[in-house]
């Protein structure tokens, strides 16, 4: 089932529920809509679906009481869905959300890119420019693509990297990016799309490239190398070295 119907169903459902609890209580509406939240955020976890999933069944109901109790002219809801929208239509369409590569892992990721002459690298997924801005810094020679398909995320990133000649920033589809066209590819999307963006390194990637992922592991297929970062969230990024016809892998900075 598709997260946003799955979303709407839990929210029925926790409505039902905290409506039986207040028929049988008479609990104060206020603390209904503050049961309602919790067993929608509840299910939500039963359900398995993302902590950002969570965070918004627990938040969903008690933000309408505000904004009722504010008064709200309609034009603001609307406002307001397509605010989020533009921030948060990768976790919508794809479940795949927001994510901002720290800066310790642009620093780690860097003692590992390959020592390639015309290094291109493409980030699937860039949000607001965090790894670019970062990398491009560091490897002026080098060559940086990302792809964003969020609106708002997409703006600030070509704010961000505006007058950085060797990056470019495009907004679009992931899948629809040609990997065979890069020396590295980057990612740090979520669990749902990990076997999927595999087949698709396997099919696409050349030998001698190498995929590369934060976070998320692919299913089945173990990393060649895993770094730690050593941040404070415990960042694990996983390396996926896609060896030349004579079995090297590419050379890394020492």
């Amino acid at each position: 089932m598709p997260p946003p119907l799955l979303a709407a169903l839990i929210q029925g459902v926790a409505l039902g529920g905290a409506l039986l609890l207040w028929w049988h209580t008479a609990l104060p509406w206020v603390w209904t809509v503050v049961m309602q939240a919790l067993l929608a955020c509840v299910l939500a976890r039963v359900a398995g679906m993302a902590w950002w999933w969570q965070l918004i069944q627990l938040a969903f109901s008690p933000l309408l009481l505000a904004a009722q109790a504010l008064s709200l002219a309609p034009q603001w809801y609307l406002f307001g869905f397509l605010l989020l929208l533009t921030v948060f239509y990768g976790a919508a369409r794809e479940r795949v959300p927001l994510y901002c590569t720290g800066p310790r892992t642009v620093h780690a990721l860097l003692r590992h890119l390959p020592e390639t002459e015309g290094l291109r690298l493409l980030d699937v997924g860039s949000g607001w420019g965090s790894l670019l801005a970062g990398l491009s810094r560091a490897r002026p020679e080098a060559s940086f693509v990302g792809v964003e398909n969020a609106p708002l995320s997409y703006l600030l990133g070509r704010l961000r990297l505006a007058g950085r000649r060797n990056v470019h920033l495009a907004y679009g589809d992931l899948w629809r990016q040609d990997f065979a066209a890069y020396d590295v590819v980057y990612a740090f999307l979520s669990p749902a799309v990990m076997e999927r963006l595999w087949r698709k390194a396997q099919g696409e990637m050349r030998p001698g490239s190498l995929l590369i992922s934060n976070t998320f592991v692919v299913p089945g297929v173990p990393a060649d190398e895993v770094v730690e970062v050593g941040d404070r969230r415990g960042t694990l990024v996983y390396l996926w070295y896609f060896a030349d016809g004579a079995g090297r892998r590419p050379q890394a900075r020492a």
